[in-house]
């Protein structure tokens, strides 16, 4: 709708200036062209030269906002990102200009503005919402802030004259904002029969004075207009003009929030003009012929005859004379030779071997992830203070915290801001209470210290309570000695996992699983001359190399380019090498390696100084989401559901995990193919872990009850996680559901 009514406007702009320039053309000046003998004089008749202008102009802003945030700062809001918004303002104003003393067309203006930026910003989000603890739905919820912001504009341009009438402009503008305000609100849009918790279909509706707006902004200005006379004289001027306003500054400091304004307009203004003027020019062009001779040894340079010209031009008050001089001149050298050189790409498994005729392919492809949360806090031995390995915040940082911001790229990072997740979740559901439970591992120092496992309870509210004002009398503590469900405590590792608080609450919106929306990239390499085209593991490439010269080889160096960066370079003196293999290292992600295109260039030089560069570009098939979306290619979804949390050496779901096989079957489509692989910890005997992975993953796959699943168990061969640290261990206790559905666009 957006892009309509901006098309639809410029389209009105355009009409009324043609019909307006129709009117008026026979008031406009003449051109006479006359020609003499050696001289070409053009003059552009106009008696009316301009020096400077006043005016009045008033119109229409088209705002495009352009922001990414979640709130504004102070107004509670479940908004995971705004990014875009728009609104249709207005705008009057008066300037000035003067012509500056140059040679060309150029003047100073200055505008006054007073303007409405403001606009509407939605965003739309998809929640998975519960009717019950065993029913949901995924929803849809508009999230909405309008906005007025009105501005007072000094606007520094400077103006150049196309042609006669017709003015580009490009400066700077300087905004005081006078006045905002905004009304926010969230729509609940689907499902029809659901509510929030407010029993109604609309919750964080506020309004008031925009918080935290600066007061003054910088913007970039660049616009065209053109002037209709409006009497034979040419001194008033009816004026369509078009401007683009783009703010260099947020409109909230702390925040990303930019606009792009059009502004079409109409303005009245009066000119003044200017005396005749003359200048001269002179030109001078020297060419030079190269021609190749084999009979003469040395170079031999010959002056051509030159051709003198004048040209006149007078555009408005100015008449400018110009001299041209004209030489061609010829130069005849011996021959010389050429240094040539070859470029030979082929590709290597990660063995080795080598590929003559490799088909490599990245492609991305939707991918949901569901991690469960583990609701354990584990703490050294005799010890309350909380770890360094979860991310503490301040009380500004926890404002500013999402879901989205818990998946980081360490390892378990997810899990370490489990803090942060309760918190902001807490603070999401005003109606959940939790209880800490401390726990010790009941062994030596520790043994019946229910003191200990009280301050470990109280750390953890402390933090809540202190950091996510989350109040007191919502949070009970409690102290035992060992868990109900107990590790092997005559283990250290069981010990350690026994030194722990948990979270519990009765509210399952306080520990369930989070959810991420992300895209995956995926490598196929084949080879094209196997008649099974099995796939490959890719390592890297082979690049042959050949520089030919009739003197030495004085240096080489070949380099692997990847936009700016330099992946490797191989470089030597003497003779090159006939091939250099580049292999990818094994923490390199090698999808989005080769989803960028890499410049191979070859580079060589010999004792004359002669030179040869080559360039050549692997050849890797690369399909974006967004590509197959155009394309209406046949594609796959890819999901990954990791919700099975199990107890030390057991296949039985946990009570917080027992209803996750119902919500996977809902997310499942009929086509889709499911494979449940099981997993276990490192501790204990290989043969054992890998019997109870596979009965992890037999478990869940019945109770998912999917017409095309599989499982199977691997038990410690793969290790999800170190397990170095208890969470390391209780997240390797599980199993990943991956799903693959066909989806057509």
């Amino acid at each position: 709708m957006k892009n309509c009514l901006i098309s639809k406007s410029l389209r009105l702009f355009l009409v009324v200036s043609i019909i307006l320039y129709i009117s008026f053309s026979n008031v406009l000046s003449s051109q006479e062209i006359a020609r003499y003998s050696d001289t070409l004089q053009i003059e552009q008749m106009s008696d009316y030269p301009n020096i400077w202008g006043v005016g009045i102009v008033g119109g229409m802003l088209l705002n495009n906002h352009y922001v990414d945030f979640h709130a504004l700062p102070n107004v509670p809001s479940c908004c995971p990102d705004y990014k875009t918004g728009f609104g249709v303002n207005y705008s009057l104003g008066t300037y000035f200009d003067y012509k500056l003393p140059s040679a060309i067309n150029l003047f100073a203006e200055v505008r006054v503005s007073y303007s409405n930026i403001g606009g509407t910003i939605k965003a739309e989000e998809k929640e998975l919402m519960f009717k019950s603890p065993t029913e949901s739905a995924l929803g849809t919820i508009e999230h909405t802030i309008n906005t007025s912001i009105n501005t007072f504009s000094l606007e520094p341009v400077l103006m150049y004259s196309l042609f006669e009438n017709a003015y580009l402009h490009l400066g700077m503008s300087y905004s005081l904002i006078t006045n905002t305000s905004f009304e926010q609100k969230e729509i609940l849009i689907e499902p029809k029969d659901l509510t929030f918790e407010n029993g109604s279909k609309i919750r964080m509706n506020y309004g008031g004075k925009i918080p935290g707006v600066t007061n003054h902004f910088s913007s970039l200005v660049g616009g065209f207009n053109y002037e209709f006379p409006l009497n034979n004289s040419k001194k008033w001027f009816l004026t369509p003009e078009f401007f683009l306003i783009y703010d260099m500054n947020d409109i909230i400091p702390k925040e990303k929030w930019k606009v792009l304004s059009y502004r079409m307009a109409l303005g009245v203004n009066f000119r003044q003009s200017l005396e005749l003027l003359k200048r001269f020019e002179q030109y001078e062009r020297i060419d030079t012929v190269k021609i190749e001779l084999p009979q003469i040894a040395t170079a031999k340079f010959i002056y051509g005859q030159p051709k003198i010209y004048y040209d006149s031009l007078r555009v408005k008050n100015v008449l400018t004379i110009k001299e041209n001089y004209l030489r061609t001149d010829t130069l005849y050298y011996p021959p010389e030779y050429v240094m040539t050189g070859s470029l030979k790409i082929t590709a290597l498994e990660d063995n080795g071997n080598e590929i003559q005729s490799p088909d490599i392919r990245v492609e991305e492809f939707l991918y949901n992830k569901m991690k469960p949360l583990l609701n354990y806090i584990f703490f050294d031995s005799n010890s309350s203070i909380l770890p360094d390995r979860y991310k503490l915040l301040t009380k500004e940082e926890s404002n500013e915290f999402t879901l989205n911001k818990a998946f980081t790229k360490e390892e378990l990072g997810f899990y370490h801001n489990i803090l942060n997740v309760i918190g902001l979740k807490l603070r999401q559901n005003q109606d959940a209470n939790i209880t800490l439970i401390g726990h010790n591992c009941n062994m030596d120092i520790e043994k019946n210290n229910l003191i200990l496992s009280q301050n470990r309870a109280q750390a953890v509210k402390d933090y809540l309570t202190n950091i996510w004002q989350i109040n007191p009398n919502r949070i009970t503590v409690k102290a035992h000695n060992l868990p109900e469900t107990a590790s092997n405590n005559r283990a250290v590792e069981g010990q350690q996992e026994n030194r722990r608080v948990e979270i519990v609450s009765e509210n399952f919106r306080i520990t369930s699983s989070l959810i991420a929306r992300d895209t995956v990239l995926e490598t196929t390499f084949i080879d094209k001359n196997d008649s099974e085209m099995r796939k490959l593991n890719f390592g890297g490439f082979r690049i042959y190399t050949a520089v030919n010269s009739e003197r030495e080889i004085k240096d080489w160096k070949v380099t692997l380019v990847q936009g700016k960066d330099t992946l490797k370079s191989f470089s030597g003196t003497g003779n090159i090498p006939p091939y250099q293999d580049w292999t990818i290292k094994s923490d390199i992600n090698t999808s989005e390696l080769l989803s960028k295109p890499i410049n191979i260039i070859l580079a060589a030089s010999d004792i004359n100084n002669k030179h040869v560069s080559l360039q050549e570009t692997p050849k890797v098939l690369a399909k974006t989401i967004a590509s197959k979306r155009q394309n209406r290619e046949s594609d796959t979804k890819k999901d990954s559901y990791s919700m099975m949390l199990f107890e030390f050496a057991s296949a039985k779901f946990t009570e917080e995990n027992k209803d996750f096989p119902n919500i996977i079957r809902r997310l499942l489509k009929p086509v889709s193919k499911v494979t449940v692989i099981g997993y276990s910890d490192s501790y204990g005997d290989d043969a054992y872990n890998l019997k109870l992975s596979a009965q992890r993953a037999d478990a869940v796959a019945k109770a998912i009850n999917h017409p095309n699943i599989s499982s199977k168990g691997l038990g410690e061969s793969i290790l999800l996680y170190s397990n170095d640290t208890p969470e390391g261990r209780f997240y390797c206790r599980t199993v990943d559901i991956i799903s693959e559905t066909p989806i057509h666009w």
